[in-house]
């Protein structure tokens, strides 16, 4: 699917399982988000366990500075319904082998349910 516009300059970051692995911190993550912060991206951090752990979880990696930190959505209200859904690009981690802070292939586009 082509996107119509450009995805908007907002990257939002679960904590478990993605910022913070079993093996620890993602290091290429933390330093993709510096990268992506640099070039002008709003960064969002976000956890099921709520705002006060994200805000924790971004202070322990250092990068409390540069980000929001919400709990993730229960909800979400918008104007359009859930279509804007299809212009979100979902990746899968970031490779902590690799040293490029790439985002690499998105592994799925979100999926609209109705």
């Amino acid at each position: 699917m082509k996107l119509r516009a450009p995805p908007p300059k907002c990257l939002a970051v679960d904590v478990d399982g993605t910022l913070i692995t079993d093996q620890g911190v993602n290091t290429t993550l933390v330093e993709t988000i510096r990268e992506k912060h640099a070039d002008g991206f709003d960064v969002v951090v976000w956890s099921m366990r709520g705002r006060a752990y994200a805000e924790r979880a971004a202070a322990a990696v250092g990068i409390a500075d540069l980000v929001v930190c919400i709990s993730k959505p229960g909800y979400i209200v918008d104007d359009v319904g859930l279509d804007w859904l299809r212009e979100v690009v979902v990746l899968g981690r970031v490779d902590r082998s690799r040293r490029s802070a790439s985002f690499g292939r998105p592994t799925r586009r979100a999926r609209v349910w109705s």
